[in-house]
């Protein structure tokens, strides 16, 4: 959409809107929260999870603006829906499941749990990556973004669920690096 938006081909850019609106219109709400940035990425991602077989459950009540730049939700709700998207791609047996809930009253409150198979890799409680060898970038992002405003990230893999939880206050504080 970028690219066809940049060269000002608009009508490329309605025509792929029209396309996509088409085919996931039966299977995805388009709109899950007021704030577009948080509603985009959720819009992708949790039909992802839904066509890898997972039952979708998506309680977002956040406003249209949030005192947070967009590109630090994007951050924030991309790189965990990402990382459930994929577990529930791999998954190779029993439910799967994706329950996500936002709310933003003072503080954003925001949890997601979903099935996976296998095992969660760890080294001193930071969480190595399923894609290469090394720490996963994902939560890695997404913990120091939450440092950064004074917030808490927590991830617990548990009976074959992955729980990610993020505390970040909505006020502009931000904790030293």
């Amino acid at each position: 959409l970028l690219s066809y938006a940049d060269a000002g081909d608009f009508d490329a850019v309605r025509s792929y809107l029209e396309q996509f609106r088409q085919t996931s219109a039966a299977r995805t709400p388009l709109c899950y929260c007021d704030n577009s940035a948080v509603n985009a990425v959720a819009v992708y991602y949790l039909d992802r999870a839904r066509r890898a077989g997972a039952e979708i459950s998506a309680r977002l009540e956040l406003p249209e603006a949030l005192p947070v730049p967009d590109a630090e939700l994007t951050v924030l709700f991309g790189n965990l829906l990402e990382n459930a998207a994929e577990a529930l791609e791999r998954q190779t047996d029993g439910r799967r499941f994706l329950n996500l809930t936002a709310r933003a009253d003072g503080m954003l409150v925001l949890t997601l749990d979903n099935s996976f198979s296998g095992s969660v890799r760890e080294t001193d409680g930071a969480l190595l990556s399923s894609k290469r060898d090394g720490f996963g970038l994902g939560t890695a992002s997404v913990k120091s973004m939450v440092k950064m405003r004074g917030g808490v990230a927590q991830f617990e893999p548990k009976d074959g669920a992955f729980r990610a939880s993020v505390l970040l206050p909505l006020e502009i504080r931000r904790a030293d690096p």
